[in-house]
């Protein structure tokens, strides 16, 4: 087909015959792999004539094309772009998009990306030398396009730490960037909008090219010099259009798009590379830049961003949200140097007043958006990874860095302002004072509140009274903010141990009636504060009545607002009140599901199967429906389960899994995994309905769950504990968890660690089924075996342990048929020895035990039952077992020990870590007396130091160990206890084992015993004595 004849299959796309359309649409997926097709889009799209939106249906069936197609993953289908196509698309890219309409070259651009990932620069020789001539063009296309081409390049390499890897971004600053900066100090001085839109590109070259590592030749002086310039004067450049109405139209002017650009490379210089305060070990080599850069440039930004704040307070400028966030942000990072917080110092209170304190005020589009979607007003103000990088967090972070790096200077002049304005406030006319000055003031204090409430605080002991005076009554304010933020302010507030013994139960019955209130943010709210006061013995006689309502009205927030910073509420309530939940566990748990049913409903198209796009359009459900199903796991892990509880709670729980499964609801996985293990665990049983999802994992297993096999296996263990009988006498049910164990245990798609977890379900069918899978036991051999005696060797300890203790499973189970097996495969001696070399790494009870009841197995069989290679060891054996016994005391003292610690923790329940840890480091010294005119360090930059250091511990590690075939120290010399792992073993006494074993064989005087025992040294002797006295005594 000729390319009229393309282009007209293209036109067609648009017709308003659907039927024309559709069969436009299958013509063009018939020509796919037709050779020519990419250099007939070519043709379409540099040609001058021809109708726009064909032109952009060809440019983006074109940007796919290459995207799929340049270099295609090694599992697609795709038929890979042909050696003369890709070469012709090399050279012709980048003069068509000189001649392209914008919205044809911005997806051209966006070709570049995947086209350098694969050619650049080995295959793209003439890349660069076609980007400076466009650079070095009159014409402003030209240009243009040169800009975009650059800034394509230098983007690959924006993350790129290893110097090697680097290089090519090192000659392209060193070549481009000197003409990259005439071209912006050309741009910055006029006024039309290509000249902001290309003065964006190259802003955000230079930003890309910093991100991971500042060049040598921008260190420079010369080029801080001149890119400074720069940068600040597009900053101060003023309104091409005059004054903004808005926010949100600055967001969109070009113009102020170049003055963000412009500030985040200042942030970014400033930030990572420019202050000596902040930097750490890992990057002393900029130490000299940093001191330069502190020195001579710093105080020439400070001084342009109070301009900024000045503009900002007088309101001469309307600034974009995203300018304010960086002028808050670099102040916050400025404070931290000596030298820059001596400029900043004597403007702090205009800070507070006029940029910060602003700032935390709700606005007319607050009440806005209230009022028309409370919904978003929530997931917006009280979700707070919604609102990580606004203006409004800016700001609050600065408040609280000035309150704590610079507190001697800053902490109590923050709390003069917020009581003069409250106090001012409170001495207005009702009618005609200002409500949103009042609430900013409490947004501040909220703000400070870990400080205020530290034991060094010269103001937590006037907390009370103030909250009783100025927050506390807010509870029956008129204004719905007012009420919201009063409600914000006790749950900051809320460790503060209230003297009045009067005010906890009055507070609880008021946030209880607003748990009521006809306004959706405060009930939020209100629903987040009954937190605290649940955890208070005063208060938990007032919540217990309603208990029901309260649970009711927090299901019905879930299903209103798809949120999920209500489910940690909903676990706490049902682990305090597990008790009182028992009579209404079904219905609660109905309604829960119910509620993820409500949820995930629209995630779910038309074909069955959830939606894989636009994951941000789904994620506030996805993580509201993951509340739900932790609130469930707790509800079922925290009650006196009854066999008619369980049946009801299974009666909601088993669809909802089997939806979940079906739908393949990736991301619940997790989730939903769990609570089939709480509910099969709390049971104790496997009933008919719930064997209905055994082929549903099993299914999801084989298809999108392969990757969730860990979490999966408490569910499939549990299956085969309290399932025994069914898998024993079910050759399908058999089949099933072999199925599942195979595949871990040979696929290439798992590693070591994940195929520890094979080997535990192997464990489970072996100590759980016993006589009733003898079938299995060679193959399970087998399975292991291929990785004990492979020439690569184990790397992991913990996987070598769990192999080794399948075949000791093995020889629990069925010593006779186990050893038969072994020397079909001519591998007993090679067990052995590697059994004997492993002894030390058998550290758990249970390793222990199952060595005890493995070897006793062995003992009681006939000599000519054991292999002669063995019989000649038996000693060695008997003296591992001892040796089992001997260490198994200081084994079971450390579960004790670990036991009671985890029933410690849980009891206690999860406070807020140590996160007044971090206060008080934070805090160290008194609040008058310290010095606080030095540096500050950053206590951020100094744990991802850290991190750092560790990581190239490990990489140094990694290298040293693939020089040799040691075994890797994975987390510890030993295998540790598992606290919640339980096991047949557990019941089994291996003392009383021991000694009728022992016993059986010495009075049948068996060769076996006699082989074993045989040369024992009168210490040994003692030892076995010993061991038979503690069962004896028992």
């Amino acid at each position: 087909m000729d390319t009229s004849g393309v282009y007209n299959i293209f036109r067609k796309t648009y017709d308003a015959d659907p039927q024309i359309r559709k069969s436009a649409e299958a013509e063009i997926k018939s020509l796919e792999d037709s050779p020519s097709l990419l250099l007939q889009l070519f043709t379409i799209l540099g040609h001058k004539e021809g109708e726009a939106p064909v032109k952009q249906a060809v440019c983006i069936y074109f940007k796919n094309k290459v995207r799929s197609s340049w270099q295609p993953s090694r599992n697609s289908t795709t038929t890979p772009i042909a050696d003369a196509d890709r070469q012709f698309i090399r050279d012709n890219i980048l003069p068509l998009m000189v001649e392209v309409d914008p919205s044809v070259r911005v997806q051209l651009v966006s070709c570049l990306g995947p086209m350098l990932s694969v050619d650049f620069p080995q295959s793209w020789p003439t890349y660069m030398p076609q980007t400076q001539e466009l650079l070095q063009a009159n014409d402003p296309a030209r240009v243009y396009a040169g800009l975009s081409a650059l800034y394509a390049v230098v983007r690959l390499y924006q993350w790129k730490v290893d110097k090697n890897t680097r290089a090519p971004l090192e000659e392209i600053i060193t070549a481009c960037f000197p003409l990259l900066q005439v071209i912006g100090n050309t741009l910055v001085e006029q006024q039309d909008e290509l000249a902001a839109m290309m003065l964006k590109i190259v802003l955000r070259c230079y930003h890309s090219a910093i991100q991971s590592d500042l060049s040598p030749a921008l260190q420079a002086a010369e080029s801080l010099t001149s890119w400074g310039d720069l940068f600040l004067r597009a900053i101060r450049k003023p309104e091409v259009k005059g004054p903004m109405d808005d926010a949100s139209e600055a967001s969109q002017d070009p113009w102020w798009k170049t003055r963000k650009w412009a500030m985040r490379c200042i942030n970014r210089l400033f930030s990572r590379y420019g202050n000596p305060a902040l930097l750490p070990s890992s990057q002393r080599s900029y130490l000299a830049f940093a001191n330069h850069f502190i020195e001579k440039f710093a105080p020439s930004i400070v001084q342009c961003y109070f301009e900024q704040v000045d503009h900002y307070a007088n309101r001469r400028l309307c600034f974009s949200p995203k300018c304010l966030s960086l002028v808050g942000s670099f102040f916050s990072d400025a404070i931290k140097h000596k030298l820059t917080w001596k400029l900043v110092k004597p403007h702090t209170e205009a800070l507070i007043k006029h940029f910060i304190y602003p700032q935390l005020m709700y606005t007319a589009d607050d009440e806005m958006l209230w009022q028309d979607n409370p919904a978003d007003f929530v997931h917006k103000k009280l979700d707070p990874l919604e609102d990580f990088e606004s203006p409004v967090t800016a700001a609050s972070n600065l408040l609280i860095d000035l309150a704590t790096d610079r507190r001697k200077h800053s902490f109590m002049l923050i709390l003069s302002f917020i009581n003069k304005v409250v106090l001012d406030y409170a001495n207005e006319d009702p009618a005609t004072r200002n409500d949103r000055c009042k609430d900013a003031a409490l947004a501040m204090l909220g703000g400070l509140a870990r400080i205020v409430l530290h034991p060094k605080s010269p103001v937590r002991g006037n907390m009370e009274a103030f909250l009783v005076q100025h927050v506390f009554p807010e509870f029956r304010s008129p204004n719905p903010f007012l009420r919201l933020r009063a409600l914000m302010l006790y749950l900051d507030f809320s460790d503060l141990e209230l003297r009045n013994s009067k005010l906890l139960p009055e507070v609880t019955n008021e946030v209880l009636r607003l748990l009521q209130d006809t306004q959706v943010p405060v009930r939020v709210q209100a629903a987040m504060s009954l937190q605290p006061l649940v955890r208070e013995e005063a208060t938990r006689s007032i919540i217990r009545p309603v208990l029901p309502q309260i649970m009711n009205q927090f299901l019905n927030l879930t299903n209103e607002l798809d949120i999920d910073i209500l489910s940690s509420v909903m676990e706490e309530f049902v682990e305090t009140f597990s008790e009182q939940m028992g009579p209404y566990a079904s219905q609660l748990c109905g309604q829960l599901s119910q509620t993820y049913f409500n949820i995930m409903r629209e995630a779910v198209n038309a074909d069955g199967r959830a939606e894989q796009v636009d994951f941000d359009s789904m994620g506030d459900k996805t993580y509201a429906a993951m509340g739900v199903l932790r609130t469930i796991a707790t509800l079922v892990t925290n009650l006196e389960i009854t066999p008619q509880t369980i049946q009801e709670l299974e009666a909601h729980l088993i669809p909802l899994a089997a939806f979940t499964l079906q739908h393949e609801l990736i991301d619940l996985y997790d989730d939903t995994f769990e609570i089939i293990d709480c509910c099969t665990f709390a049971a104790k049983k496997i009933s008919p309905a719930m064997w209905t999802l055994l082929p549903l994992l099993h299914q999801t297993f084989e298809n999108t769950g392969a990757d969730y096999f860990d979490v999966m296996l408490p569910s499939l263990d549990n299956f085969v504990t309290y399932g025994a009988q069914e898998v024993g006498n079910s050759d399908e049910l058999k089949s099933c968890m072999m199925h599942f164990i195979r595949k871990v245990l040979q696929s290439d798609r798992y590693g070591e660690n994940d195929r520890v977890f094979g080997c535990k379900l192997a464990e489970s069918l072996l100590l759980n089924c016993r006589g009733m899978v003898d079938p299995l036991v060679p193959e399970l051999i087998g399975l292991v075996f291929q990785h004990l005696g492979s020439n690569e060797a184990i790397k992991t300890r913990s996987f070598r342990v769990y192999c080794l203790e399948v075949i000791l499973n093995c020889f629990y189970y069925n010593p006779s048929l186990t050893f038969t097996t072994l020397e079909k495969a001519g591998a007993t001696q090679a067990y052995f020895t590697q059994l004997t070399q492993a002894l030390a790494k058998f550290h758990r009870v249970h390793d222990k035990k199952l060595m005890i009841m493995a070897l006793c197995s062995i003992f009681q069989l006939s000599p000519d039952q054991i292999p002669h290679s063995v019989q000649s060891g038996l000693g060695q054996l008997f003296e591992a077992m001892l040796a089992m016994f001997e260490t198994l005391p200081k084994a079971q003292e450390n579960r004790q020990r670990l036991e009671k610690m985890y029933d410690g923790i849980s009891s206690d329940g999860d406070d807020d870590e140590d996160d007044d840890d971090l206060t008080d480091s934070i805090l160290d010294g008194d609040f008058e007396g310290e010095d606080d005119e030095e540096d500050v360090g950053d206590e951020d930059r100094e744990y991802l130091d850290m991190l750092s250091r560790e990581a190239s511990k490990l990489h140094k590690s990694a290298d040293a160990s693939s020089l040799g075939d040691d075994e890797s120290d994975d987390d510890d010399e030993y295998l540790d206890e598992e606290v919640l792992f339980e096991s047949p073993l557990d019941k089994v006494d291996v003392y009383d084992q021991f000694r009728n074993m022992f016993s059986q064989l010495r009075q049948s005087q068996s060769p076996v015993l006699q082989a074993a025992t045989n040369g024992m040294t009168p210490e040994k002797e003692q030892f076995v004595n010993t061991v038979l006295n503690h069962v004896s005594t028992a």
